[in-house]
């Protein structure tokens, strides 16, 4: 499945109240390294606890937005994201519920982060 994800631009999953991950694939991982995929757009998820389950592809996204997601606890630390990401968007208390693995990362992405609905 990720092979189909490898030229789309933009991905918005809106009010699905039951889906825990949205994009699980370790067979065909080597066959779609890069991804296309520069916005990202995830509402009202609230059983969703992993963006991306298994090795990760390189994904330079440039925008991330983040709302009604609680169990999602992490997002993409990849230090290649710091050189394609301007901006998230997400709730405030979601945002500060994060956990990093390096807290310098989520240090860095403090910068780029906004409060609220664009």
């Amino acid at each position: 499945m990720l092979l189909f994800f490898s030229n789309l631009e933009e991905l918005k999953v809106d009010d699905c109240e039951a889906i825990e991950k949205i994009i699980s694939d370790d067979d065909e991982i080597s066959e779609a390294r890069c991804i296309s995929l520069k916005s990202l757009k995830l509402h009202y998820l609230p059983e969703l606890v992993h963006i991306w389950e298994g090795p990760q592809a390189k994904v330079l996204f440039e925008y991330i937005e983040v709302y009604d997601c609680p169990q999602l606890k992490q997002i993409f630390e990849d230090s290649e994201l710091k050189q394609t990401l301007k901006k998230i968007r997400a709730d405030k208390d979601w945002w500060n519920g994060l956990e990093w693995e390096e807290p310098a990362v989520g240090s860095y992405f403090e910068a780029i982060f906004k409060e609220g609905k664009e």
